[in-house]
């Protein structure tokens, strides 16, 4: 029972991390995680040999995020420090097994699901060079997001299907509201977010993609 209850929070955090109180996945989880999408691995045009090799690899990397889950508790610090060394593992484990062209092409994905919390990050406002009245319009946008996210997920209840519209209804708000960022955008801002996010992508979820190999009900 307390590995499902671990799976479900990983999989809130990692659809969607405004609606979560621990720190956001780092790249490295998110583009492993991103990858076992099928909507992803068709975009990417990935060999068979490519997806048997990422989904053991995500495997393993899911099983310990899990176990750091159980042995940190709710330490925020510490998860921190642990999500940070698991993510910068699997970005490496991921850009191994994937060609220059796929692994710049899943960063722009990345950085177009990210959204908001993506032009949040201080990397990222450092390369667009935002000035501090447009890093001011990202985090408020980015609470507006957060408070709206939580509401929709109150709202839904615990109905799958009515759970499933909500992240759609979410999915569909942060782009808006990204959008809305970038609007502020000078057309060398823009042009370098065009860059970074490359051609727009719908993405189609599937949580269980998310969730390789973890079984809810075994070795719990």
């Amino acid at each position: 029972m307390r590995k499902l209850v671990l799976t479900a929070a990983l999989a809130a955090l990692i659809v969607s991390p405004a609606l979560a109180q621990f720190p956001v996945p780092g790249r490295g989880l998110l583009s492993g995680m991103l990858i076992l999408q099928k909507s992803v691995q068709d975009e990417l045009k990935l060999t068979e040999k490519q997806t048997d090799e990422l989904k053991e690899t995500q495997k393993a990397m899911m099983r310990s995020l899990i176990e750091s889950f159980k042995d940190l508790g709710f330490d925020k610090e510490k998860i921190a420090e642990k999500m940070k060394e698991l993510s910068d593992k699997n970005k490496k484990d991921v850009s191994r097994i994937l060609t220059a062209a796929q692994n710049a092409r899943l960063g722009q994905l990345e950085v177009q699901f990210g959204g908001l919390q993506s032009l949040a990050s201080k990397d990222l406002a450092d390369d667009l060079k935002l000035t501090e009245g447009q890093r001011d319009k990202v985090r408020n946008l980015s609470e507006e997001f957060a408070k709206s996210s939580r509401e929709i997920m109150s709202e839904a209840g615990r109905d799958p299907k009515s759970r499933a519209e909500a992240m759609a209804k979410i999915q569909k708000l942060g782009r808006d509201l990204t959008t809305k960022a970038v609007g502020d955008f000078n057309p060398d801002q823009r042009a370098r977010w065009q860059e970074l996010t490359g051609a727009p992508f719908e993405f189609r979820l599937d949580l269980g993609g998310f969730l390789p190999g973890i079984r809810p009900g075994k070795d719990s």
